[in-house]
């Protein structure tokens, strides 16, 4: 297990979204954990306790994954255990298809094999790489009395602010969901996967050249464009209905997986979802987008902004940098959509605690909170990124 803490990124951030600072490059290396694929000979390092580093840390629990084959943000998903440290997660992939050889015991060539062996096609990665983070607040007994006229407004003030610290976690949690799923992004654009310029496919899909009346420019100025908002919901809602077939072009691994709409996150950004909805209110295409059981809107991606381009923009060293001499930061702007199975990110261990401590001689008491949570981003799982470039 390996434990990370975070508390400068979290104020970094905070300061950004805020508008108190200017946007700035995140180094996310290291920070989500992305998975250590056990070897073939079954062989693992075992990490040790961060107390007396001779325990050995547990698999606190297993996900066995399959192809969820079809038939005919909400939150991300939480793998949440109170005891070990480890995620792991167990890929079946299918089963080929192999010859029928009771149709040729007849033939001269032929050559039986009794009982052979035929091995499944397995992989187990495991996530061990947990963030941490508190807040912490003093309260005097004496120093805030001259500014109350009793007890009763002065407690009532002491309680909002442990309360605020309770919110402020929660605050700090959800960019740090932000910062999960731009991850992910990043590390799709790093990979040149799936990455789809919606912009980009409707010029050349139409003839459009900048010459022409039809032509539309990258960036914000698409979204008030009609006709192409039209081709934008279509291509988008084509990516549903195409990743719910077992496919290996949807995910950075190449492994087959199938994602139907009942477990596919449709993430948007406000800004497109607005546009669409103003002019599309009554067109099929949207009212099938908005339907999806994980559809989700949220205001920015990485960081808010004045502007479509901040909040649509990404600037960030993926978490698989880590350990590299010169590591790459991967810049995305104008993203406007993810579409990403549920099984692809979120967190797994999951502790929030409290805890307050007495300093009598000093007639204070320091109280704090805090959260020890695991982000994960699987790359072996589909995922499509929609940008207007």
């Amino acid at each position: 297990m390996e434990v990370k803490q975070i508390y400068a990124l979290i104020n970094s951030i905070s300061n950004e979204i805020w508008g108190t600072a200017a946007p700035s490059v995140k180094d996310m290396s290291g920070i989500i954990s992305l998975g250590r694929t056990i070897g073939a000979n079954g062989t693992w390092t075992a990490d040790a306790d961060k107390f007396l580093n001779k325990l050995v840390d547990r698999i606190g629990k297993t996900v066995i994954r399959t192809v969820d084959s079809r038939v005919d943000l909400s939150n991300f998903i939480m793998h949440d255990f109170e005891f070990g440290a480890i995620l792991q997660k167990i890929d079946i992939q299918p089963l080929e298809a192999r010859q029928d050889n009771s149709w040729n015991i007849g033939a001269d060539d032929f050559t039986s094999v009794y009982l052979d062996v035929y091995k499944p096609n397995v992989d187990s990665k495991l996530f061990s790489t947990i963030t941490t983070w508190t807040v912490k607040l003093t309260v005097p007994d004496r120093l805030y009395r001259s500014a109350f006229t009793g007890d009763a407004g002065m407690a009532a003030f002491i309680n909002g602010m442990i309360g605020s610290m309770s919110e402020d976690l929660e605050r700090q949690l959800n960019k740090m969901n932000h910062m999960c799923l731009c991850n992910f992004i990043a590390e799709k654009k790093k990979n040149s996967n799936n990455v789809v310029n919606l912009v980009t496919l409707y010029n050349e899909t139409f003839g459009y050249t900048s010459e022409d009346a039809g032509y539309q420019a990258i960036g914000g100025t698409a979204l008030y464009n009609k006709d192409f908002l039209k081709f934008a919901t279509r291509e988008i809602n084509n990516f549903v209905k195409f990743m719910a077939d077992d496919s290996a072009r949807y995910n950075v691994a190449g492994k087959i997986r199938a994602t139907s709409r009942d477990n596919m996150h449709c993430i948007m950004l406000t800004d497109f979802s607005s546009s669409v909805a103003s002019y599309l209110e009554s067109d099929t295409y949207h009212n099938e987008m908005v339907a999806l059981p994980l559809y989700t809107e949220i205001n920015y991606m990485q960081y808010t902004g004045g502007s479509f381009d901040y909040r649509g923009g990404i600037v960030m060293i993926p978490s698989s940098e880590e350990g590299a001499e010169s590591p790459t930061a991967q810049t995305i702007g104008n993203v406007v959509g993810v579409l990403v199975d549920r099984q692809a990110l979120g967190t797994t261990i999951t502790e929030r605690w409290s805890a307050s401590d007495r300093f009598n001689s000093e007639r204070r008491t320091n109280y704090t909170q805090g959260a020890s949570i695991g982000f994960f981003n699987d790359l072996s799982e589909n995922c499509v990124v929609f940008t207007l470039n």
